[in-house]
């Protein structure tokens, strides 16, 4: 009996030593679970234009810069002239290192192979709010804003201090980034030549359509309490993008090229823009996660003709990377380098099937479309090159020596020509004989002298290029790409070919015009713009064209435009939507139902109040 009681005596000191350590853990998580969400003070109610962060979070890149306002006394800012920086939307750490990099710092890294990344964005959404909270802190810095702890938690120090620890702290602390990390020439550029606070600033991000409210929560909770903006603005990229189409058709139609002659100006003076009066245009949104396609009516969505393809350039370069390692070499890990080989060599074929039925005919190495991406070593080269198969420089150079043979011969022609002319003047002027036979003499030993010339000079250059031919087949390693090139972005057309039950890109832009009301189909099929970073692959918008007109009512004209700069086409049209508000005195965060900003002050009270969540405060104005 008393070895039970002393065992009931240890199991009892036991328990109560592992009740008191569950307790200091579930007290000390209180803690800072109170801690990170205390409310800040919300700032006072702000009035007039505010500078404005516009913020594309895609899943590639953001697309991001400062406008400022005009000022209202004297002095001009051409917000025109601004160009959106481009910073990786994404995180790394080298191997064997306790350093995260973010976004940019990603670029300084000359062998991305070594990297573990991780991606904040899946499908055109955000997944890991902390990384994209640190990437979204760091773009801040950038952009010369400061966050201040009055008006809110303090960006990542305050909301997440572990991860801004010195190197004496645990495993994966971020790398400390300041505003003079930032280089000159971003400065300059962008004309952030002084120091910003976000309590005195608005933000306007573009967000993808069907956004979850969930996610929509959580974003208001970082622009307003963790970031402390005074006003945060959201708006549909491809809204934005249609914007800017309406706008430039007007400018077009009004032929205000008077006006000024700066390169924002004669960018927007585009030919391929028409203004048909009827404010319809469907954008589609080909991107890294997926393609989207969006009718609008006066820059504003039709949500029942939404349409969303989940191919875009991530699967492409996937695919690609598949295909390669499952033919060549093994690529599996080389993504930055496939994506490269993908941006440089892939295009659209006019007509699929019949280059496919070719191919098999044609030996490889002799194709038009083959060619050779030189690897790079990581030593002398960081970036792949491109160059012809042999077989096809060697017909090249045939076909070279056959227009040097012409070449030869028209002169040859030349030189009789002159010949005859000249014993023609012989004839005529007796008396200078001598005198035109010596000069004739010494004209012609000075043209068989540059031919020859050139001739040792091409042959010269040929040993050149062969020697170097010879070294570059021994010491670099070369992926040959033939039929890849365009079976690859035949997935936008053709989703099936790999196993994905999913319509085209033709097929989705007639279903989703189809589905609007029948008066403004002929002006959506009329206005369709291409946007996004896959829309630069070459010869997608004819193809486009070329499908649609096969499928689309016979009735009504198919025109696809593509503007210069596809990708920041939405930036762009957000810019412009910014400098209208402006000028309608629509910036002053008032209730006003054209302001397209949100105070923080009304976001607190619509949520303290009403209890309302972001989809239900965003429903009037996400367009």
């Amino acid at each position: 009996m008393p070895p039970k009681k002393k065992a009931t005596t240890a199991n009892s000191g036991s328990k109560t030593k592992a009740t008191i350590k569950s307790d200091k853990r579930r007290r000390i998580a209180t803690t800072a679970a109170e801690t990170s969400q205390t409310t800040p003070a919300a700032p006072p109610r702000l009035t007039g234009p505010l500078p404005t962060l516009i913020l594309d979070t895609g899943g590639w890149n953001i697309k991001h810069a400062v406008v400022r306002p005009v000022p209202q006394h004297g002095g001009q800012y051409d917000n025109d002239d601004i160009q959106p920086v481009h910073s990786p939307n994404l995180a790394a750490k080298p191997k064997h290192q306790l350093t995260t990099l973010l976004s940019s710092q990603i670029n300084n890294i000359q062998n991305k192979s070594q990297l573990s990344l991780m991606r904040p964005m899946e499908r055109g959404y955000v997944t890991d709010f902390g990384t994209q909270f640190k990437i979204w802190d760091f773009i801040l810095k950038a952009e010369r804003l400061e966050v201040r702890h009055l008006f809110s938690r303090g960006g990542v120090k305050g909301v997440m201090p572990s991860a801004t620890l010195g190197p004496k702290g645990n495993v994966g602390r971020t790398k400390n980034v300041t505003p003079a990390a930032v280089s000159d020439q971003e400065t300059t550029a962008h004309g952030r030549d002084s120091l910003l606070f976000t309590h005195t600033a608005a933000v306007l991000c573009l967000v993808q359509p069907f956004t979850p409210r969930c996610i929509l929560d959580r974003e208001d909770e970082v622009w307003f309490r963790d970031f402390g903006f005074g006003r945060v603005s959201r708006r549909l990229g491809a809204c934005c993008s249609a914007y800017k189409y309406l706008k430039d058709g007007k400018i077009n139609s009004n032929n205000d090229t008077t006006s000024s002659t700066s390169k924002g100006s004669q960018d927007r003076l585009n030919k391929g823009i028409l203004d048909d009066e009827t404010a319809c245009c469907c954008v589609i949104d080909c991107g890294f996660s997926m393609t989207s396609i969006v009718p609008t009516i006066n820059a504003c969505a039709i949500k029942k003709g939404i349409k969303r393809i989940q191919v875009g350039g991530k699967l492409m370069t996937n695919l690609l990377k598949q295909t390669i390692s499952y033919r060549k070499f093994n690529m599996m890990d080389e993504f930055y380098i496939i994506n490269e080989a993908k941006e440089s060599l892939c295009f659209v074929s006019m007509d699929f099937k019949n280059e496919m039925v070719k191919a098999r005919n044609i030996p490889e190495g002799r194709r038009w479309f083959d060619r050779e991406f030189v690897l790079p070593d990581f030593v002398e080269t960081f970036q792949g090159s491109i160059r012809l198969p042999p077989m096809l420089k060697q017909l090249q150079e045939e076909e070279k020596k056959i227009q040097i043979s012409i070449g030869r011969e028209e002169c040859r022609k030349e030189e009789s020509t002159e010949s005859r002319l000249a014993t023609e003047k012989d004839q005529l002027l007796p008396m200078e004989d001598e005198a035109n036979d010596n000069e004739d003499n010494d004209d012609t030993s000075d043209e068989e002298e540059t031919q020859e010339q050139a001739r040792r000079r091409i042959l010269e250059q040929k040993e050149l290029e062969r020697q170097r031919q010879e070294r570059e087949d021994i010491d670099k390693q070369v992926l040959c790409l033939s039929v890849e090139r365009f079976a690859i972005p035949e997935v936008l057309f053709r989703p099936s070919d790999i196993g994905m039950t999913q319509l085209g890109i033709a097929d989705a832009i007639v279903q989703s015009i189809e589905s609007c009301d029948p008066i403004y189909r002929p002006a959506l099929y009329q206005n369709i713009v291409l946007t996004g970073g896959n829309a630069k692959i070459p010869n997608l918008k004819e193809r486009l064209e070329v499908e649609l007109r096969s499928i689309a009512p016979q009735n009504v004209k198919i025109r696809v435009y593509l503007p210069n700069d596809p990708e920041t086409y939405a930036w762009d049209g957000a810019r412009q939507l910014v400098r209208d508000n402006e000028l309608n005195g629509n910036g002053s965060g008032s209730d006003d139902s054209s302001n397209i900003y949100l105070e923080r002050a009304d976001w607190e009270l619509r949520r303290q109040s009403n209890g309302e969540t972001a989809g239900e405060i965003w429903n009037s104005t996400l367009n």
